[in-house]
């Protein structure tokens, strides 16, 4: 979203011996998530995906 690089590349090890344990689940796992829920109900969301939603947050 942003199309710049990040100041300060994290490896791995490195988080995980700031974070210990917690760096998995936290900030190297990924996850999807699907708001099943919320379609069922025929939520409407404001922005199609997260890249819309950044882009307008950023604007």
């Amino acid at each position: 979203v942003l199309s710049r690089p990040t100041i300060f590349p994290l490896p791995a090890f490195a988080t995980r011996f700031a974070f210990g344990e917690m760096a998995d689940a936290l900030l190297l796992a990924s996850a999807r998530v699907e708001p099943t829920k919320l379609l069922a109900s025929r939520f409407i969301f404001r922005h199609k995906d997260l890249e819309a939603a950044l882009r307008e947050i950023l604007r």
